[in-house]
């Protein structure tokens, strides 16, 4: 499954992890996210790099998101893959998550002289 979840009721908290992946010359990225109408903070992180990156975002309940990406350091159209995963702390309410995907394409142009 490439949504897999690993919901806990300890604490009020629970983590999603999922990934962006690679198909047929086509590399998504998850670029905009919002949990109960509210945008969440998504970091970006190029697909060679070594580095995870984290971004925190507290909606007006007081629900705290952390979101971290990891690359695999493939290549863009063919072997690229990022793990994304979503950290919620202090949950007492119901969460509706929405999300924007981009994708990159990845093309090789020839001219034949």
């Amino acid at each position: 499954d490439l949504c897999r979840k690993s919901f806990s009721a300890q604490d009020h908290s629970f983590s999603w992890d999922f990934g962006g992946w690679t198909a047929h010359q086509v590399t998504w990225e998850l670029d905009q996210l919002q949990i109960n109408g509210e945008p969440v903070t998504v970091p970006m992180v190029a697909v060679k790099s070594d580095k995870t990156v984290t971004e925190t975002t507290t909606l007006s309940t007081g629900t705290k998101i952390t979101i971290s990406v990891t690359s695999n350091r493939g290549d863009n159209g063919s072997s690229a893959t990022r793990r994304y995963r979503m950290d919620v702390e202090n949950c007492y309410e119901n969460l509706t998550v929405s999300a924007t995907w981009s994708v990159i394409i990845t093309r090789s142009w020839y001219s034949s002289t």
